[in-house]
């Protein structure tokens, strides 16, 4: 079947040129040069020639470091408009771009680049410092510039981009494998344009701001950046933590003008319990990655529903979305909503498990066909049979020749009444989808199986019956030594961690045994409702006298629900995220706390208190009305701030390092946050919070006798994660520096800071001016109130501003003060 829901003849004629998503682009930046192409959550905006500008300046970057055309390059940055810059820059030199997820374990990173033979990968300052050996790191800078170019950015603007074809693989996207290997789906630039052009039911206009909501590593991250550039429209980079909160999610649409935005069906239902009406002020919302949640559409209809809801269907193979329904208040009525129909030149139809198509109205496999079809898994020629195939009667209308078609593994059937859509009924194989990433069930049971604990699993997922918090993905385990239950979990859980992404890693359930089915099988539908009783059961003796509870009560209820585990008792020392808790999920909490505790903590609070006891005692504080837990904060700062007492200096004077037998410069992060120097340095990779700077004993004594002066900008920087993932980094690794100043001779620091140390102190202390000289001391009324990037700064320019002088000669500056 072929259904064309929209069909401009721009897009003909755009085919028929036959030029890449580079040409394309650079095509618009012509058109309207000045019209701003990305926007960050600051307000920082870049036009079209900016981006044009500075992509060009990387492609040359990319091209001195030895790069070849058609390379794969590597992308590893924070969500930010890098996602955007680089992805043009890497196409523009004739590249492949392989979005990386900076959440990994440096490990997995080197692994999965080093899989699909990548030399380089772009990295911004946040990820500058990452343990990555055998790549070459092609660091970004910081400033942009709307204004004049330089001769060299003026030649590399004029070179680039380089000209490839329609055919050309544009991205390699990573999937779940059925073991622990992913695979990499191979993109190319013509699926790419056929989204673009058939946007659902009506394009992307000039005149759109389209969110940009998305991890780059995720296809839906591929509308999110090249449906507005490719259509002359905006991109809107949202903060990632936004997304947490959906009453600042909301504010940020309307703000910001957001008027297109692609999300997950997990956002989706989050919204739905916290603030239905987030979605209100779009003109086009589309919802993907796992099948729709019929209670919570219905709560955004009931509340504010978007200009066109949209319900996209479609596996990375067919690139981003092949299938799209526009959601009515009929759906209500019928109680499913449907994933419509393909879009463009996209086809479909319904096979049996031997290839053959299946009569209307009877369930079978979803295969693909059409401009979406990945060319292919990377170097998996036995997968790529098995998975990309051809369908007798599945016949390409303008070339007579067979439609190269995907297999889905998705279960559907077709409508018998109206236009024929097709309603989702489930996989035919253990593949499933959490969070809206693809994962294969059978990677966690091999990985689980490794550690040598179990002597049996089953990894399933279970949906929970809390609108908002999603799927669990639960493991049932039989133990070889059942004595050993807590040290076992415990390691298999560590196991999991270092080598799945974090939405992979499962709630293990100890079972005696597998049941068995009628044939011999695992019995997995007894295994669910054994664990569905079970969780029921707690939850009913939970909430059976909630007026009488204790706030540790409320936690403990809110915990099963949500987490839908059937712990029989939670302890203190029971942590929310080690047991499985998302992002997500801790965004539902707190709303949980809010609407029934009545009292306002943020996701700061909950990362800083992720146990029960601790979480307990601060709702208890903050319902109280008590700032001892501020105060607490505060007291964990000032100790801090005298965590170097103790160190002892070497005999000897200060080295000179302005004299000419000197003037060797050690650096903390080299890209930094003002310049970069690239062609002056020697890159060492290490870590800061490591004692010997990850450089080992020796190398450490090796460069603190040859290094002449100490300039410390490197830090750890995240704008959602509190101060305790901060201070290993940025407080402990200062005092490492420190550590290597006064090793072996006495050589000077250099600290630069940042304003943000004083917090927000106008709004809270009334402070008018700050003084880079002054204390700090008087601005810690203002920290609790800000982010743990700026914590850790504030603790480490007392500790240096403390050393300097009596210990070391050591002189901070902070950027942004006069």
């Amino acid at each position: 079947m072929v259904a064309i829901i929209s069909e401009p003849s721009e897009y003909d004629e755009t085919l028929a040129r036959d030029e890449g998503l580079g040409q394309l682009f650079y095509q618009r930046v012509t058109e309207a040069p000045s019209s701003i192409a990305v926007a960050a959550p600051d307000g920082q905006s870049l036009t079209y020639e900016t981006v044009h500008n500075k992509a060009a300046e990387i492609a040359q970057a990319l091209h001195q470091a030895g790069f070849g055309v058609e390379e794969r390059v590597g992308i590893l940055v924070q969500h930010s408009i890098w996602d955007a810059i680089t992805q043009v820059a890497i196409l523009y030199a004739g590249g492949t771009c392989v979005p990386l997820d900076p959440l990994l374990p440096d490990q997995q990173i080197q692994d999965r680049l080093e899989r699909i033979g990548a030399r380089h990968v772009l990295v911004d300052a946040a990820n500058f410092a990452r343990n990555l050996p055998s790549l070459t790191m092609v660091p970004l800078g910081e400033k942009f510039c709307n204004g004049p170019l330089t001769n060299g950015a003026l030649q590399a603007a004029s070179r680039y981009p380089l000209p490839t074809r329609l055919t050309h693989v544009t991205h390699l996207l990573h999937t779940s494998g059925t073991t622990s290997t992913p695979k990499a789906v191979q993109i190319a630039a013509g699926s790419i344009l056929h989204v673009a052009y058939h946007a659902p039911f009506e394009p992307v206009r000039r005149s759109d701001v389209v969110a940009h909501s998305n991890p780059i590593s995720f296809d839906l991250a591929l509308f999110d950046i090249w449906v507005p550039l490719l259509s002359g429209a905006c991109i809107q980079v949202l903060n990632r933590a936004t997304l947490l909160d959906i009453p600042a999610l909301a504010d940020a649409i309307r703000q910001r003008g957001v008027t297109v935005m692609a999300t997950t069906t997990a956002l989706i239902n989050l919204t739905a319990a916290t603030c239905p009406t987030a979605f209100e002020p779009l003109r086009l919302l589309l919802t993907g990655g796992e099948a729709a949640n019929l209670q919570a559409i219905e709560a955004i209809f009931s509340a504010g529903r978007p200009g066109r809801f949209i319900n996209a269907y479609g596996p990375t193979e067919c690139c981003v979305f092949c299938h799209v329904h526009e959601i009515t208040t009929e759906d209500m009525a019928a109680g499913k909503v449907s994933i419509g129909l393909p879009i463009g030149r996209n086809v479909c139809c319904v096979c049996d498990e031997e290839g053959r198509l299946v009569p209307d109205g009877e369930e079978g496999e979803l295969v693909v066909g059409g401009p979406g079809v990945s060319p292919g898994y990377l170097d998996q020629p036995k997968k790529n049979a098995a998975s990309f195939i051809t369908v007798p009667g599945m016949v390409d209308p303008m070339t007579g020749t067979p439609y190269r078609m995907y297999r889905t593994g998705d279960l559907v059937r077709r409508r018998l009444d109206g236009d024929g859509q097709y309603d989702f009924a489930g996989r035919r194989d253990h593949q499933v989808k959490v969070r809206g990433y693809r994962v294969e069930l059978n990677a966690i049971d091999a990985t689980l199986m490794q550690t040598g604990h179990f002597a049996d699993t089953i990894v399933m997922r279970i949906d929970s019956s809390e609108i908002g918090a999603g799927a669990a993905l639960v493991a049932f385990v039989v133990l070889h030594d059942p004595s050993m239950a807590g040290s076992a979990i415990e390691d298999a859980r560590s196991t999991l961690l270092a080598t799945l992404p974090e939405y992979m890693v499962p709630h293990i359930e100890v079972v005696p045994e597998m049941p068995l089915n009628a044939h011999n099988k695992v019995d997995r539908r007894q295994l669910e409702e054994m664990y569905r009783k079970r969780r029921e059961q707690h939850l009913y003796t939970l909430n059976k006298d909630t007026a009488k509870m204790q706030t540790r009560e409320h936690l403990s209820r809110f915990w099963a629900t949500i987490l839908a585990t059937p712990i029989p008792q939670y302890s203190d020392d029971d942590d929310f995220f080690k047991l499985g808790g998302t992002s997500l999920q801790a965004s539902l909490l707190i709303s949980r706390i809010r609407k029934e505790l009545h009292t306002d903590i943020s996701l700061l609070t909950l990362y800083e208190n992720s146990t029960l006891g601790s979480l307990s005692s601060v709702v208890d504080y903050s319902r109280g009305g008590s700032m001892d837990t501020v105060r607490n904060e505060q007291d964990v700062w000032v100790a801090d701030t005298k965590v170097a007492d103790g160190l002892k200096l070497p005999d000897g004077p200060v080295v000179d390092w302005r004299r000419d037998t000197e003037g060797r410069v050690f650096l903390t992060g080299a890209t930094g946050f003002v310049d970069t120097f690239s062609s002056k340095i020697l890159v060492l990779c290490g870590t800061l919070e490591d004692q010997w700077l990850g450089l080992g004993e020796e190398r450490f004594l090796e460069v603190a006798e040859w290094a002449s002066v100490v300039f410390h900008l490197g830090a750890r920087v995240n704008y959602t994660q509190p101060y305790s993932l901060h201070r290993p980094a940025n407080t402990i690794g200062t005092v490492n520096v420190v550590r290597l100043a006064i090793a072996k001779r006495l050589k000077g620091v250099q600290y630069c800071s940042s304003i943000s140390c004083f917090g927000p102190t106008g709004r809270i202390t009334g402070s008018k001016i700050v003084y880079e000289d002054a204390s700090l001391a008087p601005h810690v009324e203002a920290l609790p109130y800000d982010h743990g990037y700026s914590q850790s700064h504030h603790v480490t320019h007392i500790r240096v501003c403390l050393l300097s002088g009596p210990l070391v000669p050591s002189t901070p500056s902070t950027i942004g003060v006069n």
